[in-house]
């Protein structure tokens, strides 16, 4: 794993905060502008540095909360390729609920249930409820069955 350099992260945190007050403001576009810029901080190989995983979350997270969900699942496809995404239940969620949204069904029943086993009941608490009962036929099943 390689983490980034003080001077780089200083830069790419004030981009981050200029990102979140556009986001605040309802600037959409901005926020996203900001969020890339601070991306195209990071050098390449983007995948393999640690701190990666975080501004491709948070660029889907701009578009999924602006229902953009074609544009969310392309950055979180990218946010997985990246160490400490793979098994974040707060990714899989996501991913999970886009999938969902875009109604790859079968897809999300998978990125649902890889979303409970790394965060159990808790992961779903603030989310809409048809996330959470998509998976529960499997997760009863799996119960009774031990």
């Amino acid at each position: 794993m390689k983490y980034l350099e003080i001077e780089i992260l200083k830069k790419i945190n004030f981009k981050i905060k200029e990102a979140e007050e556009f986001f605040l403001e309802d600037n959409f576009e901005t926020a996203v502008k900001k969020y890339k810029e601070a991306l195209n901080l990071i050098p390449e190989s983007k995948y393999s540095w640690n701190e990666s995983w975080s501004f491709y979350y948070g660029i889907s997270e701009m578009y999924y909360q602006y229902g953009n969900f074609e544009e969310a699942l392309d950055y979180l496809e990218d946010c997985i390729k990246c160490p400490e995404a793979i098994g974040n239940p707060h990714v899989h969620l996501r991913i999970g609920q886009i999938r969902y949204e875009l109604n790859q069904v079968e897809k999300a029943k998978d990125e649902l249930m890889r979303a409970y086993m790394g965060g159990d009941f808790e992961i779903f608490e603030n989310e809409p409820k048809k996330y959470l009962d998509l998976i529960k036929p499997s997760i009863c099943g799996a119960k009774k069955s031990k």
